[in-house]
């Protein structure tokens, strides 16, 4: 059971090596160092992931390979790992004590325990409905075939993206408990975004409070111990706000591109997290024009951003275009390939992407926090985000209205992240990618 995990952690460390090495190479090497470490973990994830896709698409997939590409990557970036570990040692240094890091410390303890409680069940077998349906089902296909193709036999296979290459990779370096172990790594990766993001609005030691309390949130346990993938989307919807509000802060254009790149990331998971490109860029126009200056520097910073999603995220409908036709098949072959159109099938999928208990009428959306937190199974696990869920809409609103550029941005991207839901499947668990941002 302990191999599991070493290799999990071998692989997070070789991806922040990377991710650190690319952003030094491109001139993205932003300041502080603790969020360029972040964004080089989650751009390091990102690129492997892209690499295990390429490999898969040339019918290379193999143990094998699957080292060669860490250790080639690991090569290449020797150099930052050094420089890692220097600042890593410097970091450990005795802190100073006091009261606020004596509660500090006490909530740590909390953090730490709930981390240990929740990696031990991540070793469990699957159990979640969609990881065994499809999440860790069609990786263990590809790798069985040697190579990534079209299962036409079922439509899930279709909606495959970066975490599934990670996935992929987990079950060549080992088995299911290594893939399970990289994801859990994923879940605590966000519970440091949420850190670093909650530290830039609220003194000590609240960004620690906002972590426990993310820590032991049921959701959070589910998501994170049964191979689900909605916390890749948390973990790149956090990166993006992050960026955003370190560029209102610090005016270094470069957290734009950095901020849009991550948001692209959340969509190259998952369909629904297309929907965060698009309001953050929304939110990026409208603060810059709130500023005061011109439109067309508004326009121009939203299209910086935009750009930035787009390359990142287009990969998986890039594939599926050439696939099928359709990017977001099969939800717009009715509209592109009618003739192909299955009808039965659609209507199955648009039905599995929508509550039991759906209903589209204004009071039913505007109730729609109360209803996905007591309407148990009926809104899929929005009774496991508790009853603290019940404060984010009306608190998102109001940052809205009264707060500087950077708590709007947050605000924003709650309450539309809520619209969006509401207004399409209601599912409480698609709220899981803005879950952190509203902790905030």
């Amino acid at each position: 059971m302990i191999v599991a995990p070493l290799v999990a952690v071998a692989v997070l460390a070789v991806a922040s090596i990377l991710g650190l090495w690319l952003l030094r190479a491109t001139g993205l090497d932003v300041s502080p160092f603790a969020d360029r470490a972040l964004l080089a973990s989650g751009l390091g994830l990102y690129v492997i992931s892209l690499a295990v896709f390429c490999l898969g698409m040339g019918g290379v997939l193999h143990r094998w390979t699957m080292i060669a590409l860490l250790s080639a990557a690991l090569a290449v970036a020797w150099r930052d790992a050094r420089d890692l570990l220097r600042r890593m040692a410097c970091a450990m240094q005795r802190p100073r004590l006091d009261r606020i890091f004596t509660v500090q410390l006490a909530l740590g303890v909390l953090i730490m325990l709930a981390t240990v409680v929740n990696a031990t069940s991540s070793l469990a077998p699957l159990t979640g409905s969609d990881p065994i349906q499809y999440h860790f089902t069609f990786p263990k296909l590809f790798l069985r075939a040697g190579r990534i193709e079209p299962i036409w036999w079922d439509v899930n296979s279709f909606y495959l993206g970066t975490p599934h290459m990670i996935i992929l990779l987990g079950m060549a370096l080992g088995d299911d408990r290594v893939a399970l172990a990289l994801n859990f790594a994923v879940a605590v990766l966000t519970g440091v975004a949420l850190f670093r993001l909650a530290g830039a609005f609220l003194p000590k030691p609240y960004p620690t409070v906002a972590v426990a309390v993310f820590s032991v949130t049921p959701v959070i346990y589910w998501e994170a111990t049964s191979g689900y993938i909605d916390l890749w989307t948390a973990l790149y919807a956090t990166l993006a706000v992050s960026g955003v509000v370190a560029w209102l802060r610090q005016a270094d254009v470069r957290w734009v591109f950095l901020s849009g790149l991550s948001a692209g990331f959340a969509a190259s998971c998952k369909y629904t997290l297309w929907v965060a490109p698009i309001l953050l860029g929304v939110l990026l126009a409208g603060v810059v024009l709130l500023g005061g200056r011109r439109w067309r520097e508004a326009v121009g910073i939203a299209a910086k951003f935009c750009s930035a999603a787009l390359v990142a995220g287009l990969w998986p409908n890039v594939r599926n275009l050439i696939w099928t036709g359709d990017p977001f098949f099969p939800f717009l072959t009715s509209v592109l390939r009618g003739a192909d159109y299955n009808a039965m099938t659609s209507a199955k999928m648009w039905g599995m992407a929508t509550g039991r208990a759906a209903d589209l009428s204004v009071a039913a959306i505007l109730l729609y926090p109360l209803r996905a937190v007591l309407g148990g199974e009926d809104f899929t696990g929005g009774r496991f985000l508790g009853p603290i869920v019940l404060s984010f809409l009306p608190v998102s609103v109001l940052l809205m209205v009264r707060a500087d550029h950077s708590r709007r941005v947050v605000g924003g991207l709650t309450a539309g992240f809520f619209f969006f839901v509401a207004v399409t499947s209601q599912r409480g668990r698609y709220l899981v990618p803005v879950y952190p941002a509203a902790l905030v």
